[in-house]
């Protein structure tokens, strides 16, 4: 190398750690500053990283996504910047999506559009051609959202379904009953931790990140990606399914659950090193790439980015304005007394062996309610003071003391009291040989959910409406035998207790 081609050399790096380095600050400093200016879901985020294992990761994805910024470092060294300050009307719609998703309190979608919100300031600063060249390491930040908890119910069901569909392939003895698999061997359960929700999303964010770095194609990208989605749901059946099978060979479920959790590390490091190698035979990133001809990035022009910069913030600041002047729910009286029961219906104590987990209520009732040979808990949280109807409806919310019940399945449906369709969220309870089925449900404000994301709408609706009534999570929960079934003391005790609406509103239907 001569000492002309040297020379060359020598500044087109520094042109491109000049570039890199303004990316950088610029998506590092947008993180930081919306995390600043939200701070409530910024720390609920982080905290989310830190106490969950499936969101320890986290913690890497803005150093990650920096890593493919610089892996890019040419390209955006060949180009310029053209801030647009029109990029503030995009803004100003998603902040005020945010104040939808404030007043509904759902905080993954706060989340979601805090992120979305990061993405419009870069497109605003960069410009729409250095943007769509860093496209991908940019989306990558959408994995700074710690979400997916709420698939944990139906990967434990995917996950029995899968194990009992290969113990009946082996033709090994196997009765189930939904996420409870029994085998001659012994009684196993496909608990939340062995649901696979870490193994899933950390594979995702690994498969992202693996394709954005090794492939040019955006075919091969998506098909990478797609293997990285698929591929840990089906390992964790086959993992199950495995340690199952092993029990009964070895005559002993003991023995083989002693170190199950070793296993299953060892066993998806094994996925992972393959998914790599199968990635690998596949990559086009060391294929070259046409020349690009043109100057250097350089910072855009300092009025152009500041207008850039002025609109988005401005457009950003709606959303929290219009939150902090917003009526909040008024303090509501809650009721002295559980809910009225009609004759012959008697109440009682409530049991001592089942309870529901709930989120902070301001009132509890627990009793249980008898009539001859039928009896049926009933668990009623009231939220009434300010600002506390939000914890109603969490998603930490549990039909049972895990500590004690197991959980087995769990489906949505609708059935009729007084007249009414009330839906419910039907889950079965199993500890040792009782059975124990539960039917919840929420009311916020009058109005009856049966999950979650329903509530929340229904949370949105009271900031608008002049009615304001207690919140409260309703359960009700009976031992399933052959004397009398569950859901028939369910439905009976459901009839028989005062509807909660008219409990919490005084009103005389379901509105």
């Amino acid at each position: 190398m001569n000492v002309t081609s040297a020379k060359s050399w020598t500044l087109r790096r520094s042109k491109e750690v000049q570039a890199f380095l303004w990316v950088a600050t610029a998506v590092a400093g947008c993180v930081l500053a919306f995390g600043l200016f939200f701070p409530t879901a910024s720390l609920a985020a982080i905290n989310a990283w830190s106490q969950t294992s499936a969101f320890n990761h986290c913690f890497l994805i803005l150093p990650l996504s920096l890593f493919l910024i610089w892996e890019r470092r040419r390209e955006i060294s060949e180009g310029d910047t053209q801030p647009d300050f029109r990029a503030g009307l995009a803004m100003l719609a998603a902040s005020m999506v945010w104040l939808f998703c404030y007043f509904a309190d759902v905080v993954e979608a706060q989340q979601f559009v805090i992120v979305t919100m990061i993405q419009v300031a870069l497109f605003g600063l960069f410009g729409r051609r250095l943007y769509a060249k860093l496209s991908g390491p940019l989306l990558y930040l959408y994995f700074l959202i710690p979400t997916g908890l709420y698939l944990i119910p139906w990967l434990q069901m995917f996950t029995a379904r899968f194990a009992i569909a290969g113990l009946h392939l082996f033709r090994i003895p196997v009765y189930s009953t939904g996420t409870l698999i029994e085998i001659p061997a012994g009684s196993f359960s496909v608990a939340e931790a062995c649901a696979g929700l870490r193994f899933l999303i950390a594979s995702l964010a690994f498969g992202v990140f693996f394709a954005l770095f090794v492939y040019r194609s955006a075919l091969r990208r998506t098909l990478f990606i797609a293997l990285s989605l698929i591929l840990p749901i089906v390992a964790n059946g086959i993992r199950v399914f495995g340690l199952i099978a092993a029990a009964e060979w070895v005559g002993s479920a003991t023995v083989v659950m002693v170190d199950h959790v070793l296993y299953g590390w060892a066993f998806f490091s094994i996925v992972l090193i393959a998914q790599i190698g199968m990635g690998l035979l596949f990559q086009d990133r060391w294929q070259a790439d046409a020349p690009v001809s043109g100057p250097a990035v350089r910072p855009p022009g300092r009025n152009r980015f500041l207008a850039a910069a002025a609109s988005c913030l401005i457009g950003a600041s709606v959303g929290p304005a219009l939150a902090s002047i917003s009526r909040e729910p008024e303090t509501t009286a809650l009721p002295t007394a559980p809910p009225a029961i009609a004759a012959p219906w008697h109440i009682v104590s409530g049991s001592i062996n089942w309870w529901p987990a709930t989120t902070a209520p301001d009132r509890v009732f627990h009793d249980s309610m008898r009539n001859g040979d039928k009896s049926v808990d009933r668990f009623v949280a009231l939220y009434g003071t300010k600002g506390s109807f939000r914890n109603v409806a969490r998603l930490q919310n549990r039909d049972a003391n895990g500590d004690y019940w197991t959980f087995a399945s769990m489906h949505f449906e609708t059935v009729r009291a007084h007249e009414l369709a009330v839906p419910v969220r039907a889950s079965t309870w199993i500890h040792g040989d009782q059975r124990r089925e539960v039917w919840s449900f929420l009311v916020v404000n009058g109005y009856v959910a049966s999950n979650v994301w329903a509530a929340k709408w229904y949370q949105f609706l009271e900031h608008f409406d002049r009615v304001s009534c207690p919140s409260a999570y309703v359960a009700f929960s009976a031992i399933d035998s052959d004397l009398v079934p569950g859901r028939a003391a369910l439905q009976a005790a459901l009839n028989a207790s005062e509807p909660m609406t008219a409990y919490l509103c005084r009103t005389p239907a379901v509105r």
